[in-house]
């Protein structure tokens, strides 16, 4: 972090691009997190579906 400083000391880099580049790795990770999570839920659906398919009616 020192380095980080360092560079926005002397003007390389801005307070608003760091700010901009994690709240894109933040959105990313939400967005990762959300599409892991309908993932998820559509192969447990699917594997439901299938199980309860096979099953013999009385």
């Amino acid at each position: 972090m020192n380095l980080l400083d360092g560079a926005v000391a002397f003007g390389l880099v801005s307070g608003a691009a760091i700010v901009f580049a994690f709240g894109k790795f933040l959105l990313g990770g939400v967005l990762g997190a959300l599409a892991l999570g309908v993932f998820a839920r559509m192969t447990r659906r699917t594997k439901s579906n299938a199980s309860a398919a096979q099953k013999p009616k009385a």
